[in-house]
């Protein structure tokens, strides 16, 4: 990816968490998960206003007119929000940097997960398969160790925290205050009454779902549906990665 194309997505990037919606290209603002994905409560009206009246043969189509006339809507929603956040599995911290510049008061949380459940996560969706495990590892922990040590050299006035799942799965109750603490906010009940419930449910929802019974449970799973050869394999292609984040063999 060339600086422009960095420069570009950071661009975006800031002027979602700052509300300048109507700066973002319009394949943004219609993506399937602004005006489609039913999850995103904020932005319910707003895809409410995209799809009314919407044909059929047109449900996936937008005119610029359309959204010019309902992204006031969202505009007011993220206006009125206290904390703004962006979860992205795609950026690379080689952009931190250069977000930090556009937004000086930005907080970066790099979240990581043992790339062993993440493989056996990859699996289970079917977005991989046990026969590329050595070509996913050498992948995707090179990722994680790059990432990791670019952040290290980039963190300073405690702009960036790195978090395990694992942490936050097991133990919400530790990691919550710090994390609110970290963007200088105060922990709300209502989060903390959020994770209570969803940790701890009376069933599962659906397997990209946030609701489990037990999510301790669910962050350990992967260790009784592993492989064994394919453990072996991640743990020697991984060890870096594993001992940085002091993940178990």
């Amino acid at each position: 990816m060339n600086k422009t194309q960095i420069d570009e997505i950071c661009q975006v990037i800031v002027n979602i968490l700052n509300c300048r919606l109507d700066q973002l290209p319009i394949n943004v603002i219609t993506d399937y998960f602004t005006s489609k994905w039913p999850k995103s409560v904020s932005l319910k009206s707003y895809r409410i206003c995209l799809n009314r009246n919407a044909t059929r043969a047109k449900k996936n189509y937008y005119t610029k007119a359309k959204v010019e006339r309902c992204l006031p809507l969202a505009m007011k929603s993220c206006n009125n929000a206290k904390i703004r956040t962006i979860k992205s599995i795609g950026i690379a911290a080689y952009m931190a940097g250069r977000l930090l510049e556009l937004d000086s008061d930005l907080r970066i949380i790099h979240y990581v997960r043992d790339p062993r459940a993440m493989f056996v996560s990859a699996v289970k969706l079917g977005y991989e398969n046990y026969n590329k495990t050595e070509q996913w590892a050498k992948l995707w922990c090179y990722r994680m160790y790059r990432d990791h040590e670019h952040l290290r050299r980039l963190s300073k006035g405690n702009k960036i925290l790195e978090l395990r799942y694992e942490d936050l799965a097991t133990n919400f109750t530790k990691i919550l205050p710090r994390m609110y603490s970290y963007i200088d906010r105060p922990l709300p009940q209502a989060l903390i009454k959020w994770f209570q419930v969803n940790t701890n449910a009376t069933k599962d929802n659906d397997v990209l779902g946030t609701r489990r019974e037990n999510s301790t449970i669910t962050a350990f799973m992967w260790r009784s549906v592993i492989p064994d050869d394919v453990r072996k394999i991640v743990n020697r292609i991984c060890l870096n990665i594993l001992n940085i984040y002091h993940y178990h063999y």
